[in-house]
């Protein structure tokens, strides 16, 4: 949702260059700003889902005050053409740190935009940050060739996508209430990301662990998805792919 123009600080200057890091399970980006007696990072996480170019942006700032978990909107800015969004948040301090963390979910309508940006505000609550980010674009060509990299290390061809019909949401497939009765006695959680099999008829016919969190979650995220995927058919077109990384967690924990 567009927004009217805000009073932004003044960006931040980068204290160090873009770094793309390869892990095992996820590109990122970050960039430090700011003093080192005072830096706030910067990043970006694109999804490892073949069936879109979604990302998150997180800000990892020092804390303030507070030990509690936060959700609400934040109101992201881009320079130089002034384009604001209100998008949702969540925030939260990581267990034996002093700092707070944001993270903000950019769909892939957002990114476009994203990378024609030079700076990047973010207002959430009282924070109040702005990045000197330098042109974004060539940040987020480095990490689709790092998500590529990734599938092709998982025996997956990024060009044999299959693609979910004009208004699935996928989420739907793995909702909060299916967690399974064991792993939440035991206090599992995780994050699971899967591999399926698509058709030409775009059924899935297969899933496989790529990366497990425990085995009752793990089964449970391949039984929804099979159960729940839908894709669409394409004619004359062998096996197809879809990955996704479902993250089971227990608030009340």
């Amino acid at each position: 949702m567009a927004l009217s123009a805000a009073t932004a600080p003044a960006p931040l200057a980068p204290a160090g260059k873009w770094v793309v890091d390869y892990q095992k399970d996820m590109c990122i980006a970050s960039r430090a700003f700011g003093t080192t007696d005072n830096s706030t990072l910067f990043g970006i996480k694109p999804s490892i889902s073949m069936d879109g170019d979604d990302h998150i942006l997180f800000f990892v700032v020092p804390k303030s005050s507070g030990n509690e978990v936060r959700r609400g909107q934040a109101v992201i800015t881009l320079q130089p053409s002034g384009q604001q969004l209100k998008i949702a948040y969540v925030s939260a301090v990581p267990k034996g740190t002093n700092v707070r963390g944001y993270e903000v979910y950019a769909n892939a309508e957002f990114a476009a935009q994203l990378a024609q940006a030079t700076a990047v505000s973010m207002k959430a609550g009282s924070d109040q940050l702005s990045f000197a980010t330098g042109k974004v674009e060539p940040v987020l060509n480095a990490l689709k060739a790092c998500n590529e990299s990734l599938l092709r290390s998982w025996g997956i061809d990024p060009a044999a996508r299959a693609s979910t019909p004009p208004g699935v949401s996928v989420a739907k497939w793995f909702p909060q209430d299916s967690y399974p009765a064991e792993a939440k006695r035991r206090g599992a959680q995780g994050r699971s990301v899967i591999v399926v099999t698509v058709s030409a008829a775009g059924r899935p016919t297969a899933c496989r662990v790529i990366l497990k969190a425990d085995p009752d979650l793990d089964a449970t995220t391949c039984r929804l998805a099979m159960r729940n995927g839908q894709f669409e058919a394409v004619e004359g077109k062998s096996d197809r792919y879809a990955v996704y990384a479902v993250r089971w967690e227990l608030w009340d924990v």
